[in-house]
């Protein structure tokens, strides 16, 4: 076995002196630097992570804006920090030195001679920290000029595997630091507060205040500089913490004893030492979506919530400074290490803790599966949940390959699901081996490294562990059959991977038979005992089999009974279910539209769905209401087969009903990384729909649609292409858009659409199917409008992007030969901008025409909340009209599924 020890350590001696009028840090550095490695060295790489915040090209602003964080998009260029390097020189001569466009936040050092094994250089650096606004993320000054900074000097990355690491900042507070010596001086205005997680002395020299402070393996650096009581310490015999979120505050003591009694119980080393919390760094690493569950809503004990939350970011930060292997590479294993030790501890203290508290106790969903289950059962559907989805990534990969979900949630309890698994295995392997990872300094250049570590600890062969289990992402299905006396597990997987599988035997007796399935066959054959009473694989859900349902097997009632349900629910294994819920829907025909939906649609995604919709009009007094079918099969992980059918019927004007029936493919293609919102899709509808306005020589029930589109959505740039053809007996309309918007500089984005439209046989006189220039017919009755049929009054004023996308109602109303336009928009100020229309409109048996209008957008939340005020268009100058309100347009989203989308998306 090869394993690394740590040998001398780095040396840093610093002086450094802030200056809050300008929120900047001038900092004398000196390196003293080890070459423990086997190589010869010619250059040094080190941390600057404080200038990830100089720019929105920067590794951390890609990775913000990937989960919709536009925090340092928007920011101006004098909230930015950023590092100034004055000086690097080595013995009085200077070392050159560079940053590459693609690690902006790390510094290459090129030294004048090569550094020899178990030689040491000293380095010095003179260098002025620019402190970002915190307001970003949590780190640099406040409105106050209270400063939260870690992990902000200087440091030289560690060297493993013959390279030094390359870590840039994205938010993940993980810094990879050997154990270095740190002494350090840090002079502030007297009338501040400082604090360190480090053991520190302070004098008041005049106006200045110098603090010093001299810390042995440190990893992890922090200060708290501040005034007016913006932070409070909790000051006990279990701890020393200062903080500014509240709820830690509120923890009562016992809570801080249990808190420390476990960590002292369950790690040798364990120590107290200050620590230092801020409220988003409580929040972002507290157990999701408790962390995200407001207070006020009193759903949960909230010191119970509290103390949970603080007992795993303590535990966080203990395991981080107590290993030697980098977080960000093998988060796999220090992620499921912290989610082993919080599940004992939540099982230990908090072991009646109901996953949904108080609402288990409401009487529509008092009897629901999901009211039975305990807190800690949340690791185990977070992980169904995204495995229905495909949207599960392997537990080996690094941590910054992961979505905000699986990172926060997912992984780290697949992981801890692996350790427990490896448990099964053998009861003794996971405590030693988990012992030498926190106790030994030892380091790991590789999986095979580390799989020499767990190797040490037991004689059971792990190769289907990290050959195979570590590595695999796919869909597991495990299913029951009986065929006369013979009992059969069949892996019904797409994918097949061998490994151990538990086994649960329970016989009429109620005694109980646990085993581990060992033979790696496909299927397994098991004796039929006649006294057996339950068959249950993977009873403990280590696996996360995606069909439970065939996982269980009851002798005494092999058919599973349906319940109703109010709402929804989690799945059940011995049952199934359909869910009631309420409905009230509006629209100006109809009125309000009190309503009941049957589906078996839940929050944990089937392969197929159905709903049942009826509604009441209360405008008409009478019936209305829609039903869909759905079905997906998914071909790869990326790639799926969706298959709908859908019938609706609602009012659409004052005497009228449509009755619309619409079956559907959809082939979908995501991109293959995960994180990726890259995606292709190729959608065939018909349309049947009745409309009794319409005269029978005028009226198309039969329409059939084609769509192509590949497109990148994201937060800071978006590009998309559409290729629709529409076409009935009667007309062949086809039309191309392409759409492409970018953030281009501080708080300023710009936007351009195309359209091209153009009928390849029109023989019929109906309007509605023609292109329109400023309002969307919708004649396939596809958007979600308000006031359908209104050509006055404020519904009518609705906004649409379809088709032209003009804002201002100008001449002709539609094209029905061809029409080609273009839409743009910039920002003027943050969510102020100037959009502006041109368009070319082509109508049979008349003349080529024009247009344009132009005007401000209110961008609130795009595509969800925003207005149109027009100036200019063709019809002339728009505030000085009559009725200026009229001519405002607005889109407002009240569909709940595009509503939830705007909160989900930066989780996926």
């Amino acid at each position: 076995m090869c394993l690394n020890k740590v040998f001398t350590q780095n040396y840093y001696e610093i002086k450094s002196s802030l200056h809050p009028d300008s929120n900047y840090m001038d900092v004398e550095q000196k390196i003293i630097f080890h070459n423990n490695s086997e190589n010869k060295l010619n250059h040094l790489i080190l941390y600057d992570w404080n200038n990830a915040y100089s720019s929105n090209d920067t590794p951390l602003s890609k990775k913000l804006y990937e989960e919709y964080n536009l925090a340092l998009i928007k920011s101006d260029k004098k909230e930015r920090g950023f590092t100034i390097i004055n000086k690097i020189s080595t013995s009085f001569s200077n070392l050159s030195w560079e940053r590459t466009a693609e690690n902006p936040d790390l510094i290459k050092i090129f030294l004048k001679n090569e550094l020899e094994k178990n030689q040491k250089i000293e380095v010095d650096i003179n260098y002025r920290l620019v402190f970002p606004n915190s307001k970003m993320n949590d780190y640099g000054y406040s409105s106050n000029r209270a400063y939260t900074i870690k992990n902000f000097l200087l440091r030289v990355t560690p060297f493993v595997n013959g390279s030094f690491e390359r870590d840039s900042n994205l938010n993940f507070d993980d810094q990879f630091n050997t154990s270095d010596v740190i002494s350090m001086d840090v002079t502030i205005p007297s009338k501040y507060i400082f604090h360190t997680n480090c053991i520190d002395s302070q004098n008041i020299v005049g106006d200045r205040k110098i603090i010093n402070f001299n810390c042995s393996k440190l990893k992890d650096l922090s200060f708290f500089i501040y005034k007016n009581n913006e932070f409070e310490m909790i000051k006990n015999e279990h701890f020393n913490i200062v903080t500014n979120e509240k709820k830690i505050v509120s923890i009562k003591n016992e809570s801080f004893k249990r808190i420390n009694t476990f960590l002292s119980e369950n790690f040798d080393n364990y120590s107290n030492s200050k620590i230092l919390l801020t409220k988003r760094y409580f929040k972002e690493h507290s157990l999701y979506p408790y962390s995200d569950i407001p207070s006020y809503l009193k759903v949960f004990n909230q010191n119970t919530i509290n103390e949970i939350n603080l007992f795993k970011v303590i535990l966080r930060d203990y395991l981080r400074n107590s290993i030697n292997f980098n977080d960000r590479k093998y988060y796999w294993v220090r992620s499921g290490m912290e989610f082993y030790y919080l599940e004992k501890y939540i099982q230990k203290y908090h072991a009646d803790s109901e996953l949904i508290g108080s609402l288990s106790n409401i009487f529509l969903i008092k009897n629901h599966q999901i009211s039975n289950e305990k807190m800690s059962e949340i690791f185990n559907i977070s992980q169904l949940y995204i495995k229905r989805l495909r949207l599960d990534q392997k537990i080996s990969e690094p941590s910054n390959n992961f979505t905000r979900i699986n990172y926060r949630l997912v992984n780290p309890a697949k992981s801890l699901n692996a350790f427990k698994l490896l448990e099964l295995y053998d009861e003794d392997l996971i405590h030693k081996t988990f012992k030498i990872l926190l106790n030994d300094q030892l380091s790991f250049k590789n999986n095979d490294q580390l799989k020499d570590v767990f190797k040490r600890n037991t004689s059971e062969n792990l190769d289907w562990f990290f050959d195979h289990y570590i590595n695999f992402s796919e869909l597991l299905d495990y299913k029951i059959e009986i065929n006369k006396n013979k009992v059969s597990i069949l892996d019904k997987s797409k994918e097949k991977i061998q490994i151990p599988i538990p086994i649960k035997k329970v016989f009429k007796n109620d005694s109980i038979f646990n085993f581990l399935h060992l033979n790696y066959k496909d299927d397994i054959d098991l004796t039929y005992e006649n006294d057996l009473k339950k068959i249950i694989i993977d009873p403990d859900n280590l696996l996360v089999d995606i069909n439970s349902k065939n996982n269980y097997i009851n002798f005494d009632s092999k058919r599973k009974k349906t319940k109703l349900r109010f709402y929804t629910d989690i799945e059940s294994k011995t049952e199934n279910q359909i869910y009631y819920r309420p409905q009230l829907g509006y629209n100006f025909y109809d009125g309000l539209l009190p309503g009941l939906t049957f589906t078996n649609r839940s929050p944990i995604s089937k392969p197929f769905t159905f709903m049942l919709s009826p509604y009441f009009g209360l405008k008409k007094n009478k019936l209305t209401g829609a039903v869909s079918f759905s079905y997906r099969d998914f071909i790869k992980k990326n790639i799926s087969l969706n298959y709908f059918l859908s019938a609706s019927s609602f009012h659409y004007d004052e005497n009228f009903r449509y009755k619309k029936f619409t079956p559907s493919v959809l082939y979908l293609k995501r991109d293959s990384d995960i994180k990726s919102n890259k995606f292709t899709s190729l959608r065939f509808r018909y349309y049947f729909i009745d409309r009794p306005d319409i005269s029978q020589s005028e009226r198309i029930n039969n329409v059939y649609s084609l769509s192509f589109t590949k497109a990148n959505p994201g937060a800071k740039k978006t590009k998309s292409f559409n290729y629709n053809i529409q076409f009935s007996g009667d007309f062949i309309k086809n039309s191309i858009t392409l759409y492409y918007r970018n953030y281009f500089s501080d708080y300023k984005q710009f936007s351009i659409r195309i359209f091209g439209g153009k009928f390849l046989k029109n023989n019929t006189s109906n309007d509605q199917i023609n292109f329109n220039i400023h309002k969307s017919s919708d004649f396939l009755l596809n958007n979600s409008l308000l006031a359908r049929s209104e050509s006055s009054g404020f519904l009518s004023q609705q906004y649409v992007r379809q088709d032209g996308a003009f804002k201002s109602r100008i001449n002709p109303d539609y094209a029905n030969d061809f029409l080609l336009v273009l839409n743009t928009g910039i920002t003027i100020w943050k969510w102020v901008e100037f959009y502006g229309d041109i368009g070319l409109f082509k109508n049979k048996n008349v003349s080529l025409q024009n247009g344009y209008d132009m005007g401000l957008r209110l961008n609130f939340i795009e595509d969800y909340l925003e207005l149109y005020l027009p100036i200019q268009s063709s019809r002339g100058f728009h505030p000085n009209t009559p009725n200026y309100l009229k001519d405002i347009r607005f889109v407002l989203t009240l569909d709940y599924q595009n509503l939830a989308r705007l909160f989900t998306r930066r989780w996926f």
